[in-house]
């Protein structure tokens, strides 16, 4: 099991990106067994559906570390597990990207 959030760990990322804030995880495959993800802390798990979206948020709006949502990948007992992974990260939105209102262009 593990927090998607960085605290104490050296990530390459750390200094510019900042700490992950939520995730996402978006599941390709349909498992005939296991291959979910389970979050103990909350007394849930997820089933792997091909196409289905599961996404949380790592921290609480203050920054500190919401230890609920530690979490881990059950094992594909039976089948192929098949996911995407995105985290939303501390200094990764839009205000940190000036975005222009002609298409396509940015400001910088």
């Amino acid at each position: 099991m593990h927090c998607d959030h960085l605290y104490g760990l050296d990530d390459y990322g750390l200094p510019t990106k900042g700490h992950r804030l939520s995730s996402i995880v978006l599941y390709m495959t349909d498992v005939e067994e296991g291959g979910g993800t389970a979050f103990p802390n909350l007394g849930f798990r997820t089933y792997a559906e091909a196409g289905s979206m599961l996404y949380w948020h790592a921290a609480h709006t203050n920054g500190e570390i919401d230890f609920r949502t530690s979490h881990g990948g059950c094992a594909a007992a039976y089948g192929l597990r098949w996911l995407g992974v995105r985290f939303i990260r501390q200094f990764e939105n839009f205000q940190t990207q000036k975005c222009s209102l002609k298409r396509g262009k940015w400001l910088i």
